[in-house]
């Protein structure tokens, strides 16, 4: 009972002491535990007509509007596919029944910057959108008129 009684006033001492946002919204370097914090946004092209989600682990882009034609679908995919892709090591197309495109607080990523998690970067340019995991150097650029997967 002693060492729940301790616990629990650890606890409540640490509680009020864990790092917190600054005012300029960038995230503490640090949890209470020393854990370096998960690190993901969303973010939309400047048009809109590509949505996207970034964590450390993966980034997820789906595209409205498109000229192109995706690969066949697979015979295991019972959901959409072909409007979107995704990227940890490698790209593929996502096979899903939702969607990362207008979510709300998504705001556009101006041309010629970039955001960055972990090994992942997208770069927004006026051609199309650019991810790429840095470590493994696989990627996607997705645009209205065409898409590449390497």
């Amino acid at each position: 009972m002693r060492s729940v009684v301790a616990l629990v006033a650890l606890l409540a001492l640490t509680a009020g002491c864990a790092p917190t946002s600054s005012s300029t919204g960038t995230p503490p370097a640090h949890d209470a535990l020393g854990n370096a914090p998960s690190v993901s946004s969303g973010f939309s092209s400047p048009s809109g007509n590509i949505g996207c989600y970034l964590t450390p682990a993966k980034v997820r882009c789906d595209i409205a509007k498109k000229t192109w034609q995706a690969p066949a679908k697979p015979a295991d995919c019972q959901l959409s596919y072909g409007s979107g892709i995704t990227l940890a090591s490698a790209a593929q197309f996502v096979c899903a029944g939702d969607t990362v495109l207008g979510q709300p607080s998504a705001p556009a990523l101006p041309y010629g910057e970039s955001k960055q998690a972990g090994d992942l970067r997208c770069q927004s340019s006026q051609a199309f959108l650019r991810c790429e995991n840095v470590a493994t150097q696989h990627g996607f650029t997705l645009a209205r008129d065409q898409y590449d997967l390497w």
